[in-house]
């Protein structure tokens, strides 16, 4: 983390616990001394974000915040509110009881997540990657109105109510047990198809469906790969629509969400020569 240099550079922080923001504030400042700002919801952080002489190069927002939370601080981004510049990146920081959001974060375009508690070298090295993502992407960002009618109020303000610590507890088990369940369920599919595949030396190689798509390992997924079946979370919420258009941001974010323990250990997606085979 000390190789890091991110001077130069000018973040925002919002969450509305304290010691948070100052744990990641100093974490950031040991970075080469960037320019760090800090806001305890999305109300405070639009009028940081609204000054053109700052330029914030990277925001990282809570999801559950009072006042304005984080997925209506991002929509007031992508929709270009009060000025503000579309394709400024963005890092959700989530924990387990937010991952019914995700796939509102993934339609508004949410360059990466982090999971709770922040480790410090992954929160830098997060901050690197996305940057240096949208830096060298050109057409990332849509059109606002793709933003607009994405709804981040009535279906996201039951989901965002504070569990107590014994709700947190069981849900946090709950997860596990799903994610659990789903990954032995992924290792019996593997061991079945290998089975019948006895040509496939090496374990990763991309496994043909019974409808001639493609099931290939997340790592192995190359840019530009289009995908034949919905990417779905542990807990039943769309992630990525069939024919998307696996961009190396959407990569990098569905990775994310495997170490937010989501069970996406493969995808599916068409098979180039499939039309060639008709």
């Amino acid at each position: 983390m000390n190789s890091a240099n991110l001077s130069g550079k000018t973040f925002l922080v919002v969450d509305d616990v304290r010691v948070t923001r100052i744990t990641m504030i100093k974490t950031l400042k040991n970075c080469g001394e960037p320019a760090v700002y800090n806001a305890a919801n999305g109300h405070e952080a639009i009028s940081i974000l609204q000054d053109d002489v700052l330029h914030v190069d990277c925001v990282l927002a809570d999801f559950n915040m009072p006042v304005m939370h984080g997925l209506q601080l991002v929509k007031a981004i992508r929709t270009g509110e009060h000025g503000i510049r579309r394709n400024t990146p963005v890092i959700m920081i989530t924990g387990h009881g937010d991952r019914n959001l995700l796939g509102i974060a993934m339609a508004l375009d949410v360059n990466g997540f982090l999971l709770k508690p922040v480790q410090k070298s992954i929160l830098v090295a997060r901050m690197q990657r996305v940057m240096q993502e949208t830096e060298e992407s050109e057409g990332w960002i849509k059109p606002s109105e793709s933003y607009s009618c994405i709804d981040v109020h009535s279906s996201v303000k039951s989901l965002l109510l504070k569990p107590t610590l014994e709700q947190e507890d069981r849900n946090v088990n709950q997860i596990n047990s799903a994610i659990e369940r789903t990954r032995e369920k992924q290792r019996v599919d593997i061991k079945m198809r290998s089975s019948v595949k006895r040509n496939d030396l090496i374990a990763d190689a991309p496994i043909e469906t019974y409808d001639g798509n493609l099931a290939v390992k997340l790592k192995n997924v190359l840019v530009g790969s289009v995908l034949a079946k919905d990417v779905v979370g542990s807990r039943g919420v769309k992630l990525v629509s069939a024919g998307a258009v696996l961009t190396l941001s959407m990569l990098s974010r569905l990775k994310d969400m495997v170490e937010l323990g989501e069970p996406i250990d493969e995808v599916i997606i068409e098979n180039p020569q499939k039309k060639t085979k008709k």
